[in-house]
């Protein structure tokens, strides 16, 4: 039960809460009998295995798009989710593309997170490297303020 709290369906089924129809009582296994006669647990367990990180394209963009050039910010965000994933060498077969979301298989978002820290990490370096005397170039504060 708690994975199906925690999970956003897209879908309505009716289940019924208890066989006595009184409001206020809740039979789990009822409920859960239910569930599974229903194939609800089952799609929960398959989508999880094939891929369990779903994002809007308009996440992903803002969360990665910093990594490409400004030629290709200024695109739609699928084109950008589909930029970032070429630029790093995600195998088209870790990931779905949908008209609205991306589906990443597992691990894969580990990945993109690591190279964001990574480059956030130069960012930091490069802002604080820079003395007074050496204003830093537009493009390092462009970064830190990213950051």
């Amino acid at each position: 039960m708690h994975q199906l709290d925690s999970t956003k369906p897209h879908f309505i089924r009716c289940i019924r809460p208890n066989s006595k129809q009184r409001p206020v009582i809740y039979d789990e296994d009822l409920v859960l009998k239910q569930l599974k006669c229903c194939g609800v647990l089952e799609v929960a367990k398959i989508s999880r295995v094939a891929y369990p990180t779903r994002m809007t394209h308009q996440e992903f963009s803002r969360r990665y798009g910093f990594l490409l050039s400004e030629a290709t910010i200024s695109q739609d965000p699928l084109s950008i989710s589909v930029a970032v994933l070429q630029k790093f060498n995600i195998l088209f077969e870790m990931y779905q593309v949908g008209y609205t979301k991306l589906y990443l298989r597992a691990g894969q978002i580990y990945v993109k997170d690591w190279c964001t820290s990574e480059f956030k990490l130069k960012c930091r370096k490069l802002v604080s490297a820079s003395s007074p005397a050496q204003a830093p170039n537009a493009q390092a504060l462009n970064l830190a303020s990213v950051v």
